[in-house]
């Protein structure tokens, strides 16, 4: 069975944003699979009941994928996102960038805040060209379930990663 959210990238924002969804109710654990290659992170997502997975090659089918990871490292993992619905919370790459790397332009970009770990953040959410209102309802579920979301025009992303991203 294929499970809900895929993440590549365990570190302390997918923690956060993966913790959030579990306590919301918005995702249990059983639905939820994580890449990353660090042993420690992969073991924190097993004790919580995520699957994991060391590459990002070796996730399950799921309908989403939520890439979590730094900008740097995304052409390499690129060629491996194939859901139907991308979900992003790396900062300053535009919906375009990554529509045009995975072949996708069902990308919905998402920008939360450190305050989101203690369940009191607020998001910036933009749609890709592709993307529709449906296709980021599970991205609102899950940050709303962590602190406010905001709908932004993509234009204005980057904005909001230097001011509510960095700012706190």
């Amino acid at each position: 069975m294929c499970g809900k959210l895929a993440v590549v990238g365990g570190g302390n924002m997918a923690r956060a944003i993966i913790e959030g969804a579990i306590r919301g109710g918005v995702l249990r654990s059983s639905q939820i699979s994580v890449a990353d290659p660090d042993e420690s992170c992969r073991s924190y997502f097993d004790e919580i009941g995520c699957m994991t997975v060391q590459c990002a090659t070796d996730l399950p089918t799921s309908k989403y994928v939520l890439i979590a990871i730094k900008p740097q490292v995304f052409n390499d993992v690129a060629p491996f996102i194939t859901s139907e619905i991308i979900y992003s919370i790396m900062a300053g790459v535009s919906t375009s960038k990554i529509s045009e790397a995975v072949g996708n332009e069902c990308v919905v970009r998402v920008m939360p805040n450190l305050p989101c770990s203690v369940g009191f953040g607020a998001t910036g959410l933009a749609l890709g060209s592709g993307a529709t209102a449906e296709d980021a309802q599970l991205a609102k579920e899950i940050f709303c379930a962590i602190g406010t979301v905001v709908d932004v025009d993509e234009s204005l992303m980057d904005a909001v990663t230097a001011v509510s991203g960095s700012g706190p």
